[in-house]
């Protein structure tokens, strides 16, 4: 029965793949024995004619509303020794670039977004190339995406802390990221999540200072 249903699934994923596709497709989901149960299949293989991309990363993030202070604070407890790299997205003049500090210069003059590394896992990041440009490859390299909240007089807009964990590779296999990254990396998501408060409407984090302007007036783009 089980086999039956996720055949007739899979049959359907097939009649939705020749139409359109708005978004990439690469889980579907069936019902077992009254529980959820994923089916990650190859769609190169199952609909090869009719899938264009897919998105095979599996990630992990959270979502969050920090001022200034609140991103200090939360880096310095991540990171109480100093140890982060932080790496700008793009590459400067071909090489990378390394940030002095997590902290935003020239707001709304510079990319919001960069990535953390340990030192021992620079040479492990790898670049996408363009014909004018060079950035680092999140999805295949040993880093994590910090996104740092915009902020004026009124208002604070939304940061995140991303992470791809596992991928596919240019053969089609899934190729999963270093064990000791890995293990590193859920450390730093599971105690930035401790550290933040949770919103139980909106699932996003916000950071003690940010809750004190929401209350005083600030606002959030979901407000």
């Amino acid at each position: 029965m089980a086999h039956d249903r996720d055949a007739e699934i899979a049959r359907r994923a097939e009649q939705r793949a020749r139409r359109p596709l708005r978004r990439p497709l690469h889980t579907l989901h069936s019902r077992t024995h009254g529980r959820r149960k994923r089916l990650t299949l190859d769609c190169k293989r199952v609909f090869p004619a009719y899938v264009i991309e897919i998105s095979p990363m599996r990630s992990r993030q959270v979502n969050f509303f920090l001022t200034p202070k609140d991103q200090a604070e939360l880096l310095h407890r991540l990171d109480p020794e100093g140890k982060f790299v932080y790496v700008a997205r793009r590459c400067r003049d071909g090489e990378m670039q390394i940030l002095p500090s997590a902290v935003v210069q020239q707001m709304g003059k510079e990319p919001l977004s960069f990535y953390i590394a340990r030192a021992d896992n620079l040479d492990a990041i790898v670049f996408d190339e363009g014909a004018d440009y060079k950035s680092v490859d999140v999805i295949r390299s040993p880093v994590i995406e910090f996104g740092r909240c915009y902020m004026d007089a009124e208002h604070i807009g939304r940061g995140r802390f991303y992470v791809v964990n596992s991928y596919f590779d240019a053969q089609g296999q899934i190729a999963r990221k270093d064990d000791s990254f890995l293990t590193w990396s859920e450390r730093l998501v599971s105690k930035t999540r401790r550290c933040l408060t949770k919103d139980p409407d909106t699932f996003f984090y916000f950071g003690a200072e940010t809750l004190q302007l929401k209350a005083a007036g600030f606002r959030t783009p979901y407000d």
